[in-house]
């Protein structure tokens, strides 16, 4: 342990270049003589310097010119932090690898990664890929936050900050092009409204794009003529404001904002096949030859020759089973094919519309009154999405709809008191209500490929139903109308209500030593109503030599009816101690210890058999130790090291749901994630901005020994428990297929061991076309190591790491415009973003690739 912490700050303090992620004090904010950053994210104004929390900020300048246009794109900039998107809806959150359940999204879970928007809590982190509109700067706090925040958040939040209305007049307008069709725009304008005392402010935001995959399979006939694209952008935004100062104590802000989201995004495309223990007409290949299929897609895989189209010789084990020799299959070697996923094809047959609305309205007070300040904080917000996706990725019509409908509407009041009671002790308390309702409506259908792509159709496996009959078939023989058509729809109806009471107090024992302890108390209720009709399909009449019993159990396995509900609440306390010493006045040391906890989640979109809807809520231990310090005018070097265990972690994982991959929630009994965070930044001189940002991070599986099974061990036989008990009842089998695995001791996904983000800004004075300003130059390179895409640790779905360098060039005037080009992916790095496997247990691997290099101008506008 010592060794591998000593490896990791001897490493970042090789990258270790001055940080200038708010190079200047946020406009309005109050600075010091040496450009101190202030910050409230522990909800008053402070130093950042003094904070005795891991803070990464980012202000709005470098948000626009570094191209990160939502939350999403942080990450770039801040290396703990880890965002995960297959759509809006299936969006994770994660600071130093822990926050969302990674994998798909369930709305009975609690996110522990709180995204705050002017202190309004966002239930959803689908609105996380909204576009920013007039962001003054974005704080990501790292660790437990819950005795300051309103929701509680086990793993850190994300603070952001939007510009308030101003009394002074002023206008702002941002235009940039770019390739790919690339258009976007963002103007706000402010000012006086009514007399001296009302303040407005109305800001705008749209912008769109080109796809980045070409689609063959339009309806346009000719499969290479390349029709539309996918993965394209198409949002607009409107955000309003007004501002009532009606004393110098008293003022109220009532804000509306309303964004659209209208792109066709979000496709995957195969990337490879992974081996299985299933037999050879059962795997990727196997399949699509048995019915002369051919996948467009696959047209531009990497040239191989014919072998990796036959399937690769099984190894089997003898072992002794019940007094019986029985040989066991054993995983394959090799990939049977690697596509090539970066010719940015798509052969999707279903269309591809990742539609969202959202919108919200906020009521804040802020009185000051007595030795503090009384904030209140009301905020309706509504979130509905309706998307269309081919989940199985290629040509055939194996599942031909897939679309959870989804609408949420949440209302949050939130009561704080910050002050001084006196010299030497401030406080933050709060009271915090939220409800939030969810309905979903999810449709599911099959097409007529469904049946061999899903059910085994060798008649060794065959389907008995209830009066006696089969269906029985071989590898060129299935039964097309045995699932085309069959759908389900699955009505889900979730409500939330928490409640908490929180407060921190900072006692300073002396000039130097602070002690800072927190508590939280919540109260949380949730309730769950599934039903999941089935409709559809081949009907037995049509085929009375088959059965009809047989033929409801083959579609039964796919899809089948549930129904079940739940309702259940629960109390916690939690709370963290601080204790802060100013070594010297350059030199600030602390050390955290935390409890926290994530709320018990609620399974909500199908759950295996004898599988409970409730999960057991997460139990968060938390220590950190960091050094902040100043070794030189203009130049910060902050450290951190902290390790976090939770028990009864909560994670996403995908199994057999009655016959379908589906994801849904299971507790692991322990995980662990440790680190060291180290930010630098440096002004030198007048125009020369640095910063350094690194992290390395450890995280695992304590104990999993129930883990759902990753895609290189579909179909793993097992020796039956049962008859190994029982060797004389010859009726029962020799073997089963697993049905989990143990991954304890394995890391966690979605986190890179190492990860940095590198970069700064060169400012000259200069004259262009005769008017005077600065000429700059900047850059920012993000790298992250090797990562994992699999809850269940697959050795096919690894990420190998990358870099992505972006850089813009420009100038600014002294009259308040500026022009500059700018380049993202400048290398044109290939790589994804998430890899995933695709339902049916076929050893198709499909992903989500990363943007390619782009290039545009943006000029900018004040006045």
């Amino acid at each position: 342990m010592k060794k591998r912490l000593a490896t990791a700050v001897g490493v970042a303090a090789l990258l270790w270049t001055p940080h200038a992620f708010a190079q200047t004090p946020p406009d309005g904010a109050a600075a010091s003589d040496d450009q101190a950053i202030v910050v409230t994210a522990r909800r008053v104004e402070e130093n950042l310097q003094d904070v005795p929390i891991p803070i990464s900020v980012i202000n709005g300048e470098l948000l626009s010119d570094s191209g990160a246009s939502n939350v999403l794109q942080i990450e770039q900039l801040v290396p703990s932090v880890q965002i995960f998107s297959s759509n809006p809806r299936n969006t994770a959150l994660n600071i130093r690898g822990l926050g969302t359940t990674f994998g798909l999204t369930n709305d009975g879970v609690e996110i522990g990664v709180g995204l705050y928007v002017d202190g309004v809590f966002w239930a959803r982190p689908g609105q996380a890929a909204l576009d920013f509109i007039d962001v003054e700067r974005v704080e990501v706090l790292r660790g437990p936050q819950g005795v300051l925040y309103g929701k509680n958040t086990t793993a850190g939040a994300i603070n952001v900050t939007t510009r308030r209305p101003s009394f002074a007049p002023e206008t702002n307008v941002e235009i940039s092009f770019g390739d790919y069709g690339y258009l976007a725009t963002r103007a706000s304008i402010t000012g006086l409204l009514i007399g001296d005392r009302v303040a407005g402010r109305l800001s705008f935001s749209a912008s769109q794009r080109d796809g980045f995959l070409d689609q063959v399979n339009r309806g346009l006939g000719d499969a290479n003529n390349f029709g539309d694209d996918l993965n394209d952008l198409n949002n607009i935004g409107v955000r309003g404001q007004l501002l009532f100062q009606a004393s110098n104590d008293l003022d109220i802000v009532a804000a509306v904002d309303y964004t659209q989201q209208r792109p066709e995004g979000y496709a995957q495309v195969p990337v490879r096949v992974a081996p299985t223990y299933r037999t050879p007409n059962r795997q990727f290949f196997g399949i699509i030859d048995s019915i002369n299929a051919t996948i467009p897609g696959t047209n531009y895989a990497v040239p191989v020759d014919e072998t990796y189209r036959e399937i690769i010789p099984v190894v089997t084990q003898v072992v002794n089973i019940a007094g019986s020799n029985v040989n066991l299959q054993q995983a394959p070697a090799g990939i049977y094919a690697e596509f090539n996923a970066f010719e940015r094809v798509s052969d999707a047959d279903v269309p591809h519309r990742s539609y969202q609305n959202v919108d919200g309205e906020s009521l804040t007070v802020n009185w000051g009154i007595g030795p503090g300040t009384l904030t209140s904080i009301t905020a309706r917000r509504f979130w509905d999405w309706f998307p269309s996706n081919d989940r199985d990725f290629i040509g055939l019509p194996i599942t031909t709809a897939s679309n959870n409908r989804s609408s949420q509407e949440q209302w949050s009041q939130e009561i704080r008191y910050a002050g001084d009671l006196s010299e030497t002790l401030s406080f933050v308390t709060g009271l915090f209500y939220f409800t939030q309702e969810i309905e979903t409506h999810n449709l599911q259908s099959q097409g007529w490929a469904a049946s061999r792509w899903l059910i085994d159709p060798r008649a060794s496996n065959v389907y008995t139903g209830s009066d006696s009959t089969t269906i029985a078939g071989n590898v060129a023989a299935f039964i097309p109308e045995l699932l085309d058509g069959l759908t389900q729809i699955q009505n889900v109806y979730t409500q939330t209500t928490s409640a908490a009471v929180f407060g921190q107090a900072e006692w300073s024992v002396t000039d130097r030593l602070r002690i800072i302890p927190g508590i939280r108390f919540n109260y949380d209720e949730k309730s769950v109503d599934y039903d999941s009709p089935v409709t559809g399909g081949l009907v037995p009449a049509d085929r009375p030599d088959l059965g009809a019993g047989a033929i409801r159990a083959a579609q039964n396995s796919i899809l089948s009816r549930q129904t079940y509900a739940a309702n259940t609440d629960d109390t916690n306390i939690s709370g963290q101690l601080t204790v802060a010493y100013d070594v010297t006045d350059d030199v600030n040391a602390y050390a955290t210890y935390a409890t926290s906890f994530k709320s018990f989640g609620l399974n909500v979109a199908g759950v295996p058999a004898n599988t409970p809807v409730v999960v057991e809520p997460e139990s968060v231990t938390h220590y950190e130790v960091g050094l902040k310090t100043q070794p030189f005018d203009g130049v910060t070097f902050n450290i951190t090291a902290y390790n976090t265990n939770i028990e009864d972690y909560q994670t996403s994982v995908v199994a057999n749901v009655v016959g379908t991959l589906r994801g849904y929630l299971a507790n692991a009994e322990e995980v662990r994630v440790r680190g060291v965070e180290i930010d630098t930044a440096a002004r030198i001189g007048e125009g020369l901005s640095l910063y350094a940002a690194a992290a390395w991070t450890d995280g695992e599986y304590v104990s999993f020994p129930n883990s759902p099974l990753p895609i290189e061990q579909t179909g793993r036989p097992i020796p039956n428990p049962a008859r190994i008990a029982d060797p004389s009842n010859t009726s029962l089998p020799l073997t089963i297929t697993a049905p989990f695995t143990d991954i304890s001791g394995e890391r966690l996904p979605g986190i890179s061991e190492w990860s940095a983000s590198v970069g700064g800004e060169y400012e000259f004075p200069d004259a262009f076309f005769g008017r005077n300003g600065d000429f700059f130059i900047g850059a920012d390179v993000s790298w992250r190591t090797d990562f994992s895409s699999d809850p269940a640790g697959s050795d096919y779905l690894e990420i190998e790491g990358y870099a992505l360098i972006n850089a813009r060039l420009g100038f600014k005037a002294a009259d308040g415009w500026d022009v500059f080009v700018w380049g993202r992916n400048l290398a044109d790095t290939e790589y994804y973003e998430i890899l995933a496997a695709q339902s049916g247990g076929s050893g198709l691997v499909v992903g989500s690739l990363g943007d390619p290099r782009t290039l545009g101008v943006t000029l900018r506008g004040t006045f």
